[in-house]
């Protein structure tokens, strides 16, 4: 039986961060889905709705990234699932930390990562169903390394050849890329399965 994400992950993000934001204890854990939990890869995401209208109205809102923080080493839910909470909206060095004022416009996301799967070279994955981690040595024997989620190739229409190109930049790759290059790239392809819930969606819960 594989581990699955449940609303109740993100749901305990929300009341975590909002709890230490308002400097109040921090809330008990969620039932973890699978007990005994074995050490599971997880990232937490944040995004902020960025049209005028609320996410609980019936048009369609626009969400953009607010903060995205996990580990692809596997991980002890009780303990990393906290600890991502609060880095992935406090800490992600792209953004300004999340303010309690935010809250009411933010959603979050927590993907349990699995499946992992070596490929056969750089295109070996489905768009929309695997998430791909790269793996390759610069011209300097500098272990360079890059991860998009299942999620993002998708969400963005990238082909596979762009989203290879765009994580071999995001490793910090400034170099042309070549055809060795890529054929040198050690590919890890895997899955994730995905919970989202707005703030709106936690409180109606947590009534």
């Amino acid at each position: 039986m594989s581990l699955q994400s449940t609303p109740s992950l993100p749901r305990y993000a929300f009341a975590a961060l909002e709890a230490h934001l308002s400097n109040k204890p921090a809330p008990a854990l969620p039932p973890i889905p699978l007990n005994p939990c074995p050490p599971t890869p997880l990232f937490v995401t944040w995004e902020k709705c960025s049209s005028s209208s609320s996410s609980s109205s019936s048009s369609s809102p626009e969400w953009d990234l607010r903060g995205c923080i996990g580990t692809l080493s596997p991980s002890d839910l009780t303990s990393s699932l906290p600890s991502y909470v609060l880095t992935s909206a406090l800490r992600d060095s792209r953004f300004s930390p999340i303010s309690l004022s935010e809250l009411p416009d933010l959603r979050c996301s927590v993907s349990l990562l699995v499946s992992y799967e070596a490929c056969s070279d750089c295109y070996d994955w489905i768009i929309g169903t695997h998430g791909i981690i790269i793996n390759f040595q610069s011209s300097l024997c500098q272990t360079l390394s890059a991860t998009y989620l299942p999620e993002v190739a998708l969400e963005h229409n990238m082909t596979k050849e762009y989203a290879v190109e765009s994580l071999i930049r995001k490793s910090g790759y400034k170099k042309p890329i070549t055809k060795s290059l890529l054929e040198s790239i050690k590919t890890t392809r895997y899955q994730s399965s995905k919970c989202k819930v707005t703030y709106d969606e936690w409180k109606q819960t947590a009534l």
